[in-house]
């Protein structure tokens, strides 16, 4: 059994098995520390945690899944506790030229990889027997697809009207951004399921039905909780989404979470439990607006973007661009 070593001190970071396919990124603590998170983790007093809050040793393999040279990851886990049906828990991540990971597709099911491929990316299955949605995954666009949506359909019902939709997809382009070919005036109802499903997985919420859960399911979005809108006016737009709930959070009700497209996906800037109150002048780096974000109460926090991620700025009394700090 090996060890994920990276070149620097890792001692911040439990210890993760690996079974290596592929050379092995260099990669910086916070990068791996970033990896698990968008993967379903998280590091709480430098061990990680999986999304029941149960101690989790992950098993990380790399492997080169569309033949570029570059290696994505398979981030695997297992907790008969908390995962349903077979107690194992799967996550494929791509890493994008700013070395940032996301999504491919997350699962509670076993997978398995495939000889064949899908525009030159390896097909990857879930046998019967090791997940409640036994199938091929192909890739499309910027992610794989499942077969199953909230239990709708068979296996091959999906995967015929997958193979459908993609015969009028443009070709993918391999690290190129998830909003290239995109209209100015593009809404996310118009986009197609793999697209919506990338950015919902981006913001941390999994497909169910029509809607989105978020929060172990406590947590809900649909296509009006999602507005596409370039904030620095370079003419690739981002994505903001709002999931609601209150029982995940309490009195304000819901959490937004601001995305920005990179090669190969969506990275966040920023998820924030609150109301996204308005955007400032474009004072942050790249040209982004500072925001404001609070509720309920009157002291609400400005953010500034430092290009990558909204950073909080001040928290002050009132929406006024100005105002008093706020006193706790």
């Amino acid at each position: 059994m090996f060890r994920l070593l990276l070149a620097l001190s890792l001692s911040a970071l439990p210890n993760v098995a690996l079974a290596q396919t592929a050379p092995m990124p260099r990669m910086a603590p916070a990068e791996a520390i970033q990896l698990f998170r968008n993967a379903g983790f998280e590091l709480v007093d430098g061990h990680l945690q999986n999304r029941c809050g149960h101690a989790s040793n992950p098993r990380v393999q790399f492997i080169d899944l569309n033949g570029d040279g570059r290696p994505e990851a398979h981030v695997a886990d297992v907790d008969v506790k908390c995962y349903y049906p077979k107690g194992a828990y799967y996550a494929l991540m791509v890493r994008s030229d700013d070395g940032r990971w996301g999504q491919m597709i997350a699962e509670d099911a076993i997978l398995s990889f495939d000889k064949t491929r899908t525009d030159g990316w390896i097909d990857v299955e879930v046998k019967p027997g090791n997940g409640d949605c036994p199938g091929v995954r192909h890739h499309e666009s910027y992610a794989y697809i499942t077969p199953c949506i909230a239990g709708e359909g068979g296996a091959s019902t999906r995967e015929a009207a997958a193979a459908e939709a993609a015969k009028s997809a443009p070709p993918a382009r391999a690290r190129g951004y998830p909003t290239d070919g995109w209209k100015a005036s593009v809404t996310f109802a118009a986009l197609r399921p793999a697209e919506q499903d990338a950015i919902m997985r981006a913001a941390g919420l999994t497909r169910s039905g029509a809607v989105w859960k978020g929060c172990e399911g406590a947590s809900e979005a649909d296509a009006k909780s999602v507005e596409i809108k370039d904030l620095n006016h370079d003419g690739r737009p981002e994505v903001i989404v709002t999931d609601s709930g209150y029982q995940c959070y309490g009195n304000s009700g819901q959490e937004f979470t601001i995305l920005r497209a990179t090669p190969g996906g969506w990275a966040q800037m920023m998820q924030v439990t609150g109301i996204l109150d308005r955007f400032m002048k474009p004072t942050g780096a790249g040209g982004y607006p500072d925001l404001m974000a609070g509720g309920p109460g009157t002291c609400v926090g400005v953010w500034r973007s430092d290009g990558r991620q909204y950073k909080i700025l001040r928290r002050q009394e009132g929406d006024e661009d100005t105002g008093p700090p706020c006193h706790f």
